[in-house]
């Protein structure tokens, strides 16, 4: 995701990136720059397919576990704790379709604590 003026976070291509807080920094440094850019780091492998993770399962498709893995250069079976998965698919909290995998509608009202439970990186 783009993070786009004073304050914003963003993730785009492996790269965490921080603006400037201040509007009046911000602008300086857009006008010095041409971009409001304080910080900009790399990602780790685990790093990336945690957020792909964490953002993914938020959304009502869910996320595709082997493409978290393509990206991240990470096998699938480390990114989830497969039996967490397993036992949320049972209680109905959670649905796996091969390596597609989301939140439930009932799910979603406990997303935060799935969320801590699955993620394995």
């Amino acid at each position: 995701y783009a993070g786009i003026g004073p304050g914003a976070h963003g993730r785009r291509d492996g790269m965490a990136t921080v603006r400037r807080k201040k509007p009046e920094n911000w602008l300086a440094r857009v006008d010095a720059n041409g971009h409001g850019i304080e910080l900009e780091d790399a990602l780790s492998p685990e790093s990336r397919a945690q957020e792909a993770l964490l953002m993914g399962l938020r959304l009502n498709e869910g996320v595709d576990l082997a493409r978290i893995a393509a990206m991240s250069g990470l096998p699938v079976d480390h990114l989830v704790d497969r039996d967490a998965v397993l036992r949320l698919v049972d209680q109905g909290l959670m649905r796996q379709t091969s390596e597609q995998l989301r939140v439930t509608e009932a799910g979603m009202l406990l997303l935060d604590a799935i969320l801590a439970e699955i993620v394995a990186v």
